[in-house]
Order: C-alpha cells, then structure tokens, then sequence
C-alpha cells in the first residue's frame, strides 16, 4: 500500500535526510564530491527546507509503502517554479526520488499519478518537470509516462561543474 504524506514541521528532518540521500544516490558520479557536499548543505539545509514548507506554492510529499519510507515527490505552482516562462496553468513537478531500494516496484507511476491529480485538483492543465540530460533511463521512463520534450535545455551549476536539464511536459486531462 501507498501513502503519501503531505511534509509537516514534524517530518521535516525526515524530508531532509531522505532528500539528501536520494539526490546524492541520483547524482554523486555527475559531480565531484566536494560539490555534491556543497551542493547538498545549501540546498537541504535547515533554512532552506523550513522555506519550502512555508511556502504556500509549494507542496512536498512523503512517500511510503507497506510503513516503509520510500521517496518524496515536491510540486512548484505559481511564482515557485523554476522557470518564469512557463504559463500560469502549468505546475512543476521539481522533484521525484525514490530510494534505490524501493525502485522498480511500480511506485514511480504511482507517484506521477498523485502529481496529476493534484494538477487536476488545483484546476491546471500541465505538469512539466526537468530531466537530467545524461539520465537517458530517467528520460525513459517519463517518456513512458506521456511526457514529451518541450525543447529546451537549461543548466544551473553544482559547485565548479555546470549541469544540463531538459524539460518534459504532460498536459493533463481534466477529468478522469
């Protein structure tokens, strides 16, 4: 059974050790390890995480399965997306990591199946996301999900080392 739990002041550090862990799963061999230690106390740190939970256009969710901790998945509306260009009625999927322990148990699906009804929910119409461009297997599996490639490619830089993302976008029926 899958439960998502929408991030409380109560699981806070919960969030942020699990956040820490599953991005540096996902991405210690595109950087050194001094930029992914870097990168990870600027980005999960105790002011940082307490901004995302206050944040009203922004939501965080735990996820478990059968009372196991099992990923997290962060939704950006509004002014909090990452990007600027995109339209009013689009939603942000930023982030979606499970722990490599829990991967390949169909919980990935589940998880954008959440995202889309909580599009639907707020009355939007696309949820669009970042993809690393050397994730071609991350790629895939959007890809199978019914994202397609809105064709732009962004970077930000970890540290000394500059890093590529390509966004994906899914308009989003809004009746099921």
């Amino acid at each position: 059974m899958i439960v998502f739990r929408k991030l409380t002041q109560q699981t806070l550090n919960l969030y942020q050790e699990l956040a820490k862990k599953t991005y540096q799963d996902a991405f210690s061999y595109t950087t050194s390890s001094q930029n992914m230690t870097n990168y990870l106390k600027e980005t999960f740190s105790d002011e940082a995480v307490k901004k995302e939970l206050n944040n009203p256009e922004t939501a965080i969710y735990i996820v478990q399965y059968n009372d196991d901790i099992a990923g997290y998945l962060k939704l950006n509306f509004g002014a909090s997306q990452s990007s600027d260009k995109r339209p009013s009625d689009w939603v942000e999927l930023e982030r979606l990591y499970l722990l490599n322990s829990m991967q390949g148990l169909g919980l990935g699906k589940k998880m954008i199946s959440f995202a889309k009804e909580r599009v639907r929910e707020m009355d939007k119409r696309t949820l669009w996301l970042d993809v690393g461009e050397e994730h071609p297997d991350t790629q895939q599996f959007y890809k199978k999900q019914g994202f397609v490639f809105l064709g732009d490619r962004r970077s930000f830089w970890m540290g000394d080392d500059e890093q590529f993302v390509l966004s994906m976008f899914q308009k989003i029926q809004t009746s099921v």
